[in-house]
């Protein structure tokens, strides 16, 4: 199965006096049917590397492709959806007139920008506003609109940066839902985002991007499960000779003991020790790290570095 995005050693270096790298070496695959989250800190090169894909900036070196393609292009612009970072549409547009702005630049036909918009701002609870200026508009509605301009024309790779920025609790768990569907129906999603809870719940892969270097990639699952470990905490503290019999068991505290894996087997094995030296176990708890911890750990090594 062939990559949705990819790239390899892609650099971009923006000249001028001091010249700044905003990306270096950077190399990552998104698969079909995929959600992945691209996170770091402002200024990292997430926004860069989503304007190299668009053609909106050049890369220095490298490469990159989307959909088998190395350059964006008009067949291209049909087939995928942006939602840049702080939308801004006409002050004097409804919500309606610039989704139908829009429409006509990817050539849809006046039946179908009047169903899918419709479709649209149900989905996205815009109908209250759908005739209102967009100068009135809030954050969070300013926000959904430029959502529902993302999915306009049905793309199959949907780009969005910060797609729940100034929308509220419960309508970031509405976003998730309807980004959860949209992958259900087979549409890629490649997002930015700095709120990294949300990021674990939705993603299925991740890249953590430090000042333009990629440091780390992989599955939500194998990132957050490297760390995985029981603690085990018993009535009395083990002499040195017990702890030196019970293999993989590590000492924490007088009573705390940690088992650094995640396996159910050796799990039960060090139990059935503990108990044989009478000893009573009193709180058995399983410990991972979640998205943002690794995330923190993963740049505050890097700073240490360099």
């Amino acid at each position: 199965m062939s990559e949705i995005v990819s790239s390899k050693k892609l650099t971009k270096i923006y000249p001028g006096r001091i010249k700044v790298k905003a990306l270096e070496d950077f190399s990552i695959s998104v698969m079909p049917g995929q959600i992945f989250g691209l996170l770091g800190q402002n200024g990292a090169g997430k926004t860069t590397f989503i304007k190299i894909l668009l053609g909106i900036t050049r890369l220095t070196e490298g490469s990159f492709s989307l959909f088998g393609s190395n350059e964006y292009n008009h067949l291209l612009k049909k087939n995928i959806g942006y939602l840049p970072e702080n939308i801004q549409f006409p002050e004097v547009f409804t919500a309606r007139q610039s989704l139908a702005a829009l429409a006509r630049f990817y050539e849809m036909e006046p039946s179908l920008i009047k169903k899918r918009t419709g479709e649209l701002f149900e989905l996205l609870g815009l109908e209250k506003i759908a005739d209102r200026r967009a100068k009135t508009f809030s954050k969070g509605q300013n926000q959904r609109l430029g959502i529902a301009r993302a999915l306009l024309h049905d793309p199959d790779l949907i780009i969005l940066d910060e797609p729940t920025d100034g929308i509220d609790p419960v309508g970031r768990k509405e976003i998730r839902t309807i980004l959860q569907d949209l992958k259900s129906k087979g549409k890629t999603i490649f997002l930015n985002s700095h709120i990294l809870s949300e990021v674990e719940m939705i993603t299925d892969s991740v890249a953590i991007l430090h000042k333009g270097k990629l440091l780390r990639t992989g599955t939500i699952h194998e990132l957050t499960h490297e760390n995985t470990h029981f603690e085990i905490k018993i009535s009395r503290g083990l002499t040195l000779e017990e702890e030196n019999s019970i293999v993989y068991l590590e000492k924490i505290s007088e009573k705390l003991y940690r088992y650094n894996g995640s396996e159910v087997t050796e799990l039960n094995r060090i139990i059935d020790k503990v108990r044989n030296l009478e000893i009573l176990i009193e709180e058995i708890t399983l410990r991972k790290s979640n998205l943002e911890e690794l995330f923190i750990k993963t740049i505050n090594a890097d700073e240490r570095v360099n």
